[in-house]
């Protein structure tokens, strides 16, 4: 994941007390922090000190963090270029998503309703593998059946938004929101 470039980097010249980012000592450390979205605003810089910013304590921070400890490294929260998704809203989607790279004429697929049966087809009976947001439970299974109610899309009985709050989904040996790049 690229965050950020040096030139978004912020020193103790380019912020003031109250700005909102993240917080690290650890360069590495600060792009986990960045992945949970764990913001906080800036307490206090000194600028005698090369961890020179303070935060402002928050109840969900970790408790070797210490109200009196600076840090080295800032990224201000309107600096950082995540890659912002959402959950899958059409069949067309779901299906660009699981076969990216699918050629139409090499399979002969028509328009309309045949088109669309024929893709699912193609679907059914891939193996997915999802984990949950919250822990580790890994989950290995195969596409069984794909729905179309009203407006909503299902896969194997689960909502398809649900999927997205809740899962992760392994694509190419990495785990990936389910969901689509907006």
């Amino acid at each position: 994941m690229k965050i950020c470039d040096v030139k978004t980097w912020a020193n103790k010249d380019d912020v003031k007390v109250g700005d909102e980012g993240y917080f690290s000592n650890d360069i590495c450390f600060l792009e986990k922090i960045i992945e949970r979205d764990f913001k906080r605003k800036i307490k206090h810089i000194d600028p005698f000190r090369g961890n020179c910013f303070v935060a402002e304590i928050d109840e969900n921070e970790p408790s070797r963090c210490s109200a009196y400890s600076g840090y080295s490294f800032f990224m201000p929260a309107d600096k950082v270029r995540k890659s912002m998704y959402r959950p899958i809203k059409t069949f067309e989607e779901l299906f660009n998503f699981f076969v990216p790279n699918f050629d139409e004429e090499y399979f002969g697929l028509g328009d309309g309703e045949y088109d669309t049966y024929k893709k699912t087809e193609l679907l059914l009976g891939l193996t997915i593998a999802l984990k949950r947001k919250a822990g580790n439970f890994i989950e290995v299974s195969f596409i069984q059946n794909i729905l179309f109610l009203d407006k909503d899309l299902w896969l194997n009985g689960r909502l398809l938004k649900d999927l997205f709050m809740d899962y992760e989904i392994q694509m190419n040996g990495k785990w990936v929101p389910f969901g689509i790049k907006d």
